[in-house]
């Protein structure tokens, strides 16, 4: 195996610097590549040996049927690639990575499904596939769209969040929502990032990505790392660990509120998320201010009842005020005002409220 001097240490990793823990690998392993290289000489051209395409899936559903078997580890999903259709992944450099056409994924997805049932792995379904954005995830569902057999053998679309190392703001949110809509494909934005450590472009990027692209799931890249990337400062490197960014309770304003088996509303702005809970009858707002401190009034007129009270929490992203304040907002009628600071995301609980028949 050739070994990239750009590599950090704490990547390298027992089996070929692969993680047998994980579902979602970024590379495959070096001896089943055509170039004997964690990334490959060309990155446009695929870089697994068609002859190995067999091991590949076999490799991914055996580390799944393990990690069920052995460890108690119950995996939903199994995603076979990342960023594939990416020409970045040439040799030498900072991560793995494995280049695959669009014909080779859709040879690959039928296998994997296969040998998933085979293992008696009926329940883990397959997601695909990771694009880079949603612009290159949209047009690799284009080209699968025709194929009943790779269509019948996955259930979830993952795009990332990306244009390069920039936060997506791209043209086709809406084009793939309909797309996987008409396929009756769930989506994703499964990997999310980008440097702002104040979080506004991330809670923009989260309001932009459930209003207009219709997610059910979004997911950061990682929590700790260096710079405003981490939700917590951290150098993987260098084993430290530092504070918090202010990203860090943005994104608690979205996980911490909107939860698990909520209904997502409609909004008519696209920076605003809805969370309703219909046995609690509890309205989630959560929604950020990208300019200056102003006040906002809600109408709720839509709703059939509106009872309250409602409870606040703020993030001030400037890092010099409220990182996590709670306070109350007395509502009027069916509407309520709020006075939001400057570059801020506030989080509004509200009792009592039904929806209109």
């Amino acid at each position: 195996m050739k070994t990239s001097e750009n590599m950090p240490a704490f990547k390298f990793m027992e089996s070929f610097w692969l993680d047998w823990m994980s579902k979602d690998p970024a590379s495959t392993s070096w001896n089943w590549k055509a170039d004997a290289k964690q990334r490959g000489d060309n990155g446009k051209k695929d870089n697994l040996q068609d002859w190995n395409h067999d091991e590949f899936v076999l490799y991914l559903a055996t580390v799944v049927s393990k990690a069920k078997s052995d460890w108690g580890i119950k995996f939903t999903f199994v995603e076979p690639f990342n960023e594939p259709s990416e020409t970045w992944w040439e040799f030498p450099g900072k991560q793995e990575g494995c280049h695959f056409s669009v014909d080779t994924q859709q040879t690959i997805l039928p296998l994997l499904r296969k040998q998933l049932d085979a293992l008696e792995l009926q329940d883990v379904a397959i997601a695909t596939s990771d694009e880079n954005s949603a612009t290159e995830a949209l047009h690799t569902l284009e080209s699968m769209s025709s194929n009943a057999d790779v269509m019948g053998s996955f259930e979830k679309v993952n795009t990332h969040g990306y244009q390069g190392l920039e936060a997506y703001r791209g043209p086709d949110r809406g084009g793939l929502k309909d797309l996987t809509n008409k396929l009756t494909k769930s989506l994703w934005d499964s990997e999310y990032g980008e440097k702002d450590a104040t979080g506004l472009t991330m809670a923009e990027s989260i309001g932009l990505d459930i209003n207009e692209m219709g997610v059910a799931g979004f997911v950061y890249w990682q929590a700790l790392d260096s710079g405003g990337w981490g939700l917590i400062q951290s150098n993987p490197g260098d084993k430290w660990i530092g504070t918090p960014n202010p990203k860090y309770y943005v994104m608690a304003q979205y996980s911490r509120h909107i939860r698990s088996g909520m209904q997502i509303l409609a909004s008519d702005d696209a920076k605003t998320v809805l969370g309703y809970d219909s046995a609690k009858k509890l309205l989630v707002v959560v929604t950020v201010n990208m300019g200056d401190a102003q006040t906002v009034t809600f109408d709720l007129a839509s709703f059939a009842a509106v009872a309250g009270p409602i409870n606040a929490w703020t993030t001030e992203t400037s890092g010099k005020g409220a990182l996590y304040k709670a306070s109350t907002v007395k509502p009027s009628g069916k509407s309520f005002s709020a006075a939001f600071p400057a570059g801020s995301v506030m989080t509004f609980e509200i009792e009592g409220v039904t929806l209109a028949a």
